[in-house]
């Protein structure tokens, strides 16, 4: 009888601790099944004539640290990640990636960056998305 009053006590604090975990670690409120994904489609280029460094909208990551940007350049260029603690001035990372003719780029990076976009190097008609998401 003692055996399983134990077994039951350590199962029912490891289910307790795993709970708070899982909550501590990720910040998703129990019940929660769903990660919300920053960003959506084209939401930095979308078919847009973009000349020699040309920036991107920007993304407010709200502190969401995975990010990933992909997309589709009609001509070569360098795609670089730009970020930005007040939206207002950015800075050049060393997040890019570079096409010697047109087609399709994606790189992922972490950023502690409030808000993020792209530069292009090169004038191009370029699609791109940039999505972050916390976890």
């Amino acid at each position: 009888m003692v055996r399983y009053a134990i077994t039951a006590f350590v199962v029912a604090c490891l289910g307790t601790f795993a709970i708070v975990d899982a909550q501590q670690m990720t910040g998703v409120p129990r019940g929660t099944t769903s990660i919300q994904i920053l960003g959506g489609q084209a939401n930095a280029w979308s078919a847009a004539a973009v000349g020699v460094n040309g920036t991107s909208a920007a993304l407010d990551t709200r502190w969401a640290p995975y990010c990933a940007a992909f997309g589709n350049a009609s001509a070569g260029t360098t795609i670089t990640a730009q970020f930005s603690a007040n939206g207002t001035n950015w800075y050049t990372s060393n997040v890019a990636q570079t096409l010697g003719a047109a087609g399709d780029f994606g790189f992922v990076f972490t950023t502690g960056a409030r808000h993020v976009r792209l530069i292009s190097s090169a004038a191009a008609t370029i699609t791109a998305s940039i999505q972050c998401k916390a976890h």
